[in-house]
């Protein structure tokens, strides 16, 4: 069975799908939703670090950056058709017919 790599853009489409991303505007729900709850477990780590003295400057402001992603991937979400797929399909048990020569 081919690679990645056999496939138009290789390594390159494999970082579009890894970023949800394909098209402005356009993207993956499922991506998302995977990192939405690990942002969300990122923030209740940092939640819990404060509660238990670790205060820094510089946990605030990955809280405040971790706060804001959230609220950016909420507003995505909320738009997502309902016939969107979760994931993309498994580009690498394409039929050999359908391999790019």
């Amino acid at each position: 069975m081919p690679g990645p790599s056999s496939f138009p853009g290789g390594t390159a489409f494999q970082q579009l799908v890894q970023d949800s991303v394909l098209l402005p505007g356009c993207f993956w729900p499922g991506a998302d939703r995977k990192e939405f709850a690990d942002v969300e477990r990122k923030i209740e780590g940092i939640v819990v670090a404060i509660q238990n003295g670790a205060y820094s400057p510089a946990l605030k402001e990955r809280l405040h950056n971790l706060e804001a992603r959230k609220e950016e991937l909420t507003k995505r979400l909320a738009t997502v058709p309902p016939d969107i797929p979760e994931f993309l399909p498994d580009f690498t048990k394409v039929p050999p017919e359908f391999h790019p020569k």
